[in-house]
């Protein structure tokens, strides 16, 4: 135990620490970057994530699901409700979980810490201090020293990403100014194109596709088109015109996007910045009022709510204008044009929530899934965050297999769960030949980073990735191999880090952000993947089966997962703790081992995907009967 204790969360911190005197003192780090940093200055510290187990983990994470609807568990908060629809739960669910696990993560580890030490004086940053005021007792003295760091949601800051031939560009900008950018740039592109909605049409029956890149879905776009629909397309986050391809396509399935000043006027702006100025008086004022949330945000024996009361009341007042805007113009939508079905990849971002909310309940949504969901009965619990306990329209999934578990686990209604099969992955099957690379093998390296959702962002797990991931380029380097690096297209700061970490061990190694993964695993002889989360496997894995490359799969969790295309020896799939080197060397050497895991891939793609191939097809026809029931129930 040592009397004085000092908590590090940011790197910044490391500089406000003083090192000529840490006599009976204990220095904790609290996350990889914290750590790195007070090794690199040589100040001896403990790891203080291991202070949480995770048992303790896996129970935040579960309460910080229970409190995702706090909005709903207080009368005075329906005060916030606009068209019947309550602002405060716009809010994308995925961006407050990872906010709110976060800072829980860090209330228990240091509560962890504080109880096993016993400390009398901490020392820590003042973005800690809610945290200690509300753990420590009057006989501990507590001190904090200024740091200008505070925590961010997800989407404060937009990741602009490019790659300029060989170099991968990435940088953040705000919000704000990645909307002002969006919006000149769809002004521009889809003038110039006649992208815009043309509303002559609107009554003309039409297919709504929220938040979608075109061209993943490129032939179901021509199957929607064949059938008759007007195919138009909502992103606020992600322009659906964001590169030529996606402008291409759209004017040969003669897609559009919608105008938002067709849809709302100059007196409904001015009207909407009344509505939401007087939202904004309302939530100054209740947010003040503590004891409405006392009992809101409880864990136990803890009142929680000052650990997020001044980071959501931030978000609001910057969003609250957005969140009303966009519910009436989700509601002009409605009103102005004939949608048929509306089609989305989630149902808890803030572009899903105010259309869906929006919307009659005679207009169909269909979730579309987009990941290789294999989730067990140990795992189920992380599913829940696709929200479909709380959806109550449609899924379409891949396969019998995923029915079955949604049916079991979340007990849905088999008659909403259409079983299409991936229409993104349709053009996979046109020609999936592995081509023959006679000299050096080139070998795909896709690293699943490492995620806050779960609560398992831990300094470990980054060590053991970091080691990983030198072991598989020095073995691939010594075998001559070339190397390329896809990244995860998503937004997080553990990309960032592996490409830091690729560029020190060789700079010329190619990384890409945002090519196509399906042409680097067509030119590429292997593709290894790294999982931080066994029950997560990267769509990678299917995707290569697919294309007939042979897969090594290294996880790095100890919970193994037996999943089908394990069990049938699809893909070769080891721990972190086997030996990684001599594995990836008898793959990459071995043409039968290659040959072998070709065919079983073969294989189990066709036993486990529904309609290989033409799973566009099938869920076009699927949306018709779709549409046709609904119409005739209409007129019934």
């Amino acid at each position: 135990m040592a009397k004085t204790i000092i908590l590090v969360n940011n790197y910044n911190d490391v500089d406000s620490i003083d090192t000529n005197d840490l006599t009976d003192t204990k220095i904790f780090s609290l996350n990889i970057e914290t750590h790195k940093h007070l090794e690199k200055r040589n100040i001896s510290h403990e790891i203080g994530e291991t202070y949480l187990s995770e048992n303790e983990r896996i129970k935040l994470f579960d309460k910080a699901v229970d409190f995702h609807n706090w909005y709903e568990k207080n009368k005075d908060l329906k005060f916030f409700e606009f068209e019947n629809i309550n602002l405060l739960g716009l809010l994308d669910t995925v961006e407050f979980h990872t906010f709110l696990i976060n800072e829980l993560i860090t209330f228990f580890t240091i509560h962890n810490i504080i109880e096993h030490e016993q400390p009398d004086r901490i020392f820590s940053s003042q973005n800690l201090s809610e945290i200690i005021k509300l753990l420590v007792t009057d006989n501990i003295e507590y001190n904090f020293y200024t740091n200008q760091f505070s925590q961010k949601l997800q989407w404060d800051e937009i990741t602009v990403k490019q790659n300029i031939g060989p170099l991968p560009i990435s940088f953040n900008i705000s919000r704000n100014t990645f909307s002002k950018i969006k919006s000149i740039w769809e002004r521009i592109i889809c003038s110039f194109f006649n992208l815009w909605f043309n509303f002559k049409n609107s009554d003309q029956k039409t297919i709504l596709f929220l938040e979608f890149y075109p061209p993943l879905y490129e032939k179901l776009l021509f199957n929607l088109q064949k059938n008759g629909y007007n195919i138009i397309f909502l992103n606020r986050r992600k322009p659906a015109v964001f590169d030529y391809k996606s402008i291409k396509l759209l004017r040969k399935v003669n897609g559009k996007i919608i105008n938002p000043n067709n849809l709302i006027n100059s007196d409904e702006k001015n009207q909407i910045q009344i509505v939401a100025n007087e939202y904004l008086q309302k939530i100054e004022s209740i947010f003040s009022n503590d004891e409405i949330f006392d009992n809101l945000f409880n864990f136990n024996n803890y009142n929680l709510w000052k650990l997020v009361k001044n980071k959501l009341l931030e978000t609001y007042k910057i969003r609250l204008y957005d969140y009303v805007l966009s519910l009436k113009f989700s509601k002009n939508l409605f009103k102005k044009i004939n949608v048929s079905c509306i089609l989305g990849l989630n149902e808890i971002g803030e572009t899903e929530k105010s259309i869906i909310a929006s919307k009659n309940n005679k207009i169909p949504t269909i979730l579309l899934e987009h990941g290789f969901s294999n989730f067990s009965s140990e795992s189920a619990r992380f599913g829940i965050l696709a929200n479909y306990s709380n959806f109550n329209d449609k899924i379409a999934v891949w396969s019998d297999k995923q029915k079955s578990f949604l049916i079991d686990f979340f007990k849905l209604d088999p008659s909403r769960i259409i079983v299409s099969g991936s229409p993104r992955h349709d053009y996979l099957f046109e020609n999936n030949e592995p081509t023959i690379n006679t000299k050096n093998k080139t070998i795909l390296i896709a690293p699943t980073p490492i995620t806050q959702i779960q609560g398992f962002d831990t300094t470990d797990i980054h060590l053991q990735y970091e080691l990983i991931l030198r072991k598989i380029l020095t073995t691939l380097k010594k075998l001559n191999c070339n190397i390329v690096i896809k990244l995860h297209p998503s937004q997080n700061i553990h990309n960032k880090m592996i490409k830091n970490l690729v560029s020190q061990i060789d700079k010329k190694i190619p990384i890409h952000l945002i090519s196509p993964i399906s042409e680097l695993i067509d030119l590429s002889d292997i593709v290894i993947t790294i999982t931080p989360e066994s029950w997560a496997p990267s769509t990678i894995i299917l995707e290569s089966l697919i294309q007939n490359r042979p897969i090594i799969n290294i996880n790095l969790d100890k919970h193994l997962q037996e999943f089908d295309f394990i069990k049938t020896e699809s893909i070769l799939s080891i721990s972190n703790n086997s030996d990684v080197e001599k594995n990836i060397s008898d793959l990459i050497l071995d043409d039968e081992l290659q040959d072998k895991l070709i065919q079983n891939g073969q294989k189990f793609v066709k036993t486990f995907l529904h309609s290989p191939g033409i799973a566009s097809f099938t869920l076009a026809e699927k949306i018709k009967l779709i549409e046709e029931s609904n119409n005739s129930k209409g007129r019934n």
